[in-house]
């Protein structure tokens, strides 16, 4: 800081210009990691919804099995799944159930979920299988996947 011979305080340009310019650095660093942590935070959420629908499902199959013994029962218990996650979940991610172990138009006997967002600009989507392992995978790079 400078002072002139009339004692007045002030910061000057350059070093006006200093902070400016580090704190757009610090900005540059931090916002990435903010929003991924977000993300990721959004993502938990997503997964708790659908892993407490899919205990709900199991439940039901216990509990009704007959509704569980066609192809049509099968799949109405699924969307009836689908429909009961909490509302701030899906209204970041699209949950899309698909059954699977059905051959030759036999009745399925487990299902899948791939969570994906609807916001453009996230990095991850998640898949839950039946025994509830979640995994995130980049949406860039399907192939690279990891336990969640």
């Amino acid at each position: 800081m400078k002072q002139n011979s009339a004692q007045s305080k002030g910061f000057t340009l350059i070093e006006m210009m200093v902070a400016i310019a580090i704190l757009g650095i610090l900005a540059a660093i931090a916002i990435p990691s903010y929003n991924d942590y977000i993300e990721k935070g959004e993502l938990t959420d997503a997964k708790q919804a659908a892993l407490a629908a899919r205990q709900n499902f199991e439940a039901n199959r216990l509990a009704r099995p007959r509704e569980f013994q066609t192809v049509a029962g099968f799949n109405k218990e699924l969307n009836t799944m689908t429909s009961q996650i909490t509302s701030k979940s899906t209204s970041l991610y699209t949950f899309t159930p698909t059954a699977f172990g059905a051959q030759n138009g036999g009745v399925p006997v487990g299902f899948t979920f791939k969570i994906t967002p609807k916001k453009q600009g996230k990095k991850y989507f998640l898949t839950i299988d039946e025994s509830g392992n979640a995994k995130r995978c980049k949406i860039k790079a399907t192939s690279s996947c990891e336990k969640f």
